[in-house]
């Protein structure tokens, strides 16, 4: 995948289903309001940070292509 832009949508969204799935697997149902919370300020403050990020040209490249060494 060579847009910088689709590659951090892509690993949010990867982000949420993993989370949704650990979550609702290990309570074993989806009927827990703190999972939905949970979520929902994680998709929540997700969103807006990935716009964020994706609106500089530099900026989604330097973070798609960083190492954990970078940090």
């Amino acid at each position: 995948m060579r847009n910088p832009k689709q590659k951090a949508w892509l690993w949010l969204d990867l982000g949420f289903a993993s989370s949704a799935l650990g979550l609702f697997l290990s309570a074993g149902t989806i009927r827990h309001w703190q999972e939905w919370v949970f979520l929902a300020v994680g998709v929540g403050s997700g969103i807006p940070l990935n716009l964020y990020i994706s609106n500089d040209r530099r900026r989604p490249e330097n973070r798609t292509k960083a190492r954990p060494a970078a940090e």
